[in-house]
Formats: structure tokens, sequence, C-alpha cells
């Protein structure tokens, strides 16, 4: 008798999986035999047709982790889609492409921008899925953070500031959500070679 995939019957979703670490992170969780919803500001197309390539199920919904109604909206569909939502990774945010300087030559718009991709986008999709993660009584939470918090990194003080944010939040979230049943975890990856970070 071959057994059921660990995360069989399992709903989980990745937050920008269009490309880099959110896809290979929403096409693991596929291979496990989770149904994979990608929220993302580009459609997550390839993700998905690679998922249902290797005998997965997967969904894209196109939309900004930043808005809060867009969120809202994406949670929602997916509870009217799947009647579940078991693990949310929130992967999205700004990293290639940040132009590198000091940090007193950091203009007041692109520190906000970073902080409101990495740290806002967290936030809004952890408290949307709350809800239902509570009532079932379990869930999975898992923050994509990185390794620079522990060094620090020069010339991108947003983006550790932001990072560090994201490591603060997940402790609360486990300390306020673990008698829930739920779960809340932070991985700190060093630097990846993706796509992205190749630009």
């Amino acid at each position: 008798m071959v057994a059921e995939p660990e995360l069989a019957g399992q709903v989980a979703i990745v937050t920008g999986a269009a490309r880099a670490i959110g896809r290979v992170t929403a096409e693991a969780l596929a291979a496990r035999g989770a149904t994979v919803v990608s929220i993302d500001l580009t459609p997550a197309d390839e993700t998905v047709a690679a998922i249902e390539a290797a005998g997965g199920h997967a969904l894209s919904i196109t939309g900004d982790v930043t808005d809060e109604a867009t969120v809202g909206r994406a949670v929602d569909s997916v509870l009217e889609t799947y009647g579940r939502i078991d693990i949310l990774v929130n992967n999205a945010g700004l990293f290639a492409g940040l132009e590198r300087r000091p940090f007193w030559e950091i203009d007041l718009d692109e520190w906000e921008r970073v902080l409101r991709a990495n740290v806002r986008s967290v936030f809004l999709c952890s408290r949307a899925v709350v809800a239902p993660m509570r009532a079932a009584g379990s869930g999975r939470i898992v923050n994509i953070a990185s390794n620079v918090i522990t060094f620090g990194m020069p010339n991108l003080m947003h983006y550790v500031a932001s990072k560090s944010a994201v490591v603060g939040m997940t402790r609360s979230m486990a300390r306020e959500l673990g008698p829930a049943g739920i779960a809340v975890n932070a991985v700190a990856p060093g630097l990846v070679t993706t796509e992205i970070t190749e630009q």
C-alpha cells in the first residue's frame, strides 16, 4: 500500500510564488501533496503549469499582498474554493533591484517601499489566515527572513531592518498563536542564486 503524501488534502498559500524561492517552495509543497495557491503581483502561470505537469494542484491569484483589501479578497477566494487554509508561506518581498547606498542616502519613499513589501505583507497575510486556522485548531505560518539579520549588511539597511522585523514578528506570532495549535516559524537563508539575484 502506497502511503499518502504527508501534505495530502492540505491547502498552502505561497506569496511571491511566480519565480525564484517562492516558486521552488510552491513546487516542493505540491510534491508533498498540498494544493498550492500563489498570490503574486506577477501571474504564476509557469509555477502552476509545472505543478500540474507533475500531477499536483495549484492556482494563481494575481494581486498585491501589501494591499489589505486585495489580501482579504484573495483569502476569501481560497476559502470559497477549497474550504480551508493550512499553510501560509510569506515569501513575497523586495531585495534584488534595490540600489545599494549608505543609509543616510536612502530616501524615505524607498525606505517605506521596502518596509511595505517585506513587513506589511507579512502582517496582512498572516492576519488574514488566522481566523480559518484558529477555527481548524491547526495551521502553519512560515516567514522568509534572511541571515543578514545576524551580521548586518552595508548599504542595504532598509532590507536588513525589514527582515529583522520579520523575525521579531515571527517570535511574537508564535507565542500568540501557539496555544491555538498554529506553529509560526521563520527561515533565514543566505544568498540564494535565482533568476532574481542574477539580474
